[in-house]
């Protein structure tokens, strides 16, 4: 029991301090908009992990969990207008390739403020 309590405060912990280290990107950022996904993703995959690992699953399946809830997050966070009931479709894939590209073109000519 012990060794489960610790393992879930040492996951608390780094939850908490992933959370604190996206707070501190406010002075990257012109605006806080960011702030909300983001902190949800950060504490979506740190709880994925933290499943993963006290069903003491493989790595691949902790990976591909990992991989298909931050892909389900990002489809319903990001494009969910670009699904149907929440369904993603095609036109869903599109669309959230087409907000990634545009994402990393702005990373790589943005100035920051």
């Amino acid at each position: 029991m012990a060794s489960r309590t610790s393992s879930a405060l040492s996951a608390l912990a780094l939850a908490a301090l992933s959370v604190a280290t996206v707070l501190t990107l406010g002075r990257v950022f012109a605006s806080g908009r960011f702030a909300a996904p983001v902190v949800g993703a950060v504490l979506l995959v740190h709880l994925l992990g933290f499943l993963a690992r006290t069903r003491d699953w493989p790595l691949l399946d902790a990976l591909s969990l990992w991989v298909f809830g931050l892909c389900v997050y990002l489809i319903w966070v990001v494009v969910p207008d670009a699904t149907t009931f929440g369904i993603p479709t095609l036109e869903t894939f599109r669309v959230l390739a087409e907000r990634l590209g545009d994402g990393l073109h702005e990373l790589r000519t943005a100035v920051v403020p």
